[in-house]
C-alpha cells in the first residue's frame, strides 16, 4: 500500500529504512535453514525491485563518494578498505539518512551544527553553509527564489524557522 502511494507521489507512510533498502534492490537475500547453528547463505539481490530507485540510489552513493560531505566520504573509504561494497553500503546509508531527514522534515546539516555539544554560533555557521549549498543547487530552476522563500514550500518554511530559532539572516539568493 505504501509503495503504491510512493510511486504515485503521494507518500502517506514512509517505509522503514531496511524495507526501503530491500525494495530498492541494494541488499542481498539471506536464507537460513537447518537451525540457528548453520550459517546464513547470502544470495543475489531480489529480482523484483525498483530499478529506477536502485539506479538513483547507487548513483547518488557514487557522487557522495566523490563530492559529498567529508564524514560520508571517509566512511565509504573505510568500507572499501574493509573489503565491503562501498557503493551499496553507501547507498544503504544514504537511504537511511534520507528516511530520517524526510521523517523529521529537516535538511542535512554538517556535523559541526548538529552535534550535542555544538554552540549556537557553530549551528548558525552550519545552517548558513547548508543554505549556500541549497541556493547553489536550486538556482538552475526557473523561479528558484520563490521556491526558496515561499513559506508554503518546504525549503522556504525551513528558512523562516531557522532564521527565527537561531536569530540569523539567510539571504534570498547568493
Amino acid at each position: 500500500m505504501a509503495w503504491e502511494a510512493a510511486r504515485s507521489g503521494k507518500l502517506l507512510v514512509l517505509p522503514a529504512p531496511d524495507s526501503l533498502c530491500a525494495y530498492s534492490g541494494i541488499v542481498p537475500r539471506v536464507a537460513q535453514s537447518g537451525g540457528p547453528d548453520s550459517p546464513a547463505r547470502h544470495g543475489s539481490t531480489a529480482p523484483r525491485h525498483d530499478r529506477v530507485l536502485k539506479d538513483w540510489v547507487v548513483q547518488s552513493a557514487q557522487k557522495i563518494a566523490l563530492y559529498g560531505p567529508p564524514e560520508l566520504k571517509d566512511r565509504m573509504v573505510r568500507w572499501k578498505a574493509n573489503g565491503q561494497s562501498s557503493v551499496f553500503a553507501g547507498a544503504r546509508r544514504y537511504l537511511r539518512l534520507l528516511n530520517a531527514l524526510t521523517k523529521n522534515e529537516v535538511p542535512y546539516l554538517a556535523p559541526l551544527g548538529r552535534g550535542q555539544g555544538s554552540c549556537p554560533e557553530q549551528r548558525a555557521l552550519a545552517i548558513a553553509q547548508t543554505w549556500q549549498v541549497l541556493v547553489r543547487k536550486w538556482r538552475v530552476i526557473p523561479g528558484w527564489q520563490e521556491l526558496l522563500t515561499d513559506e508554503q514550500k518546504p525549503i522556504g518554511l525551513w528558512r523562516r524557522v531557522v532564521m527565527e530559532l537561531h536569530n540569523i539572516k539567510l539571504p534570498a539568493g547568493l
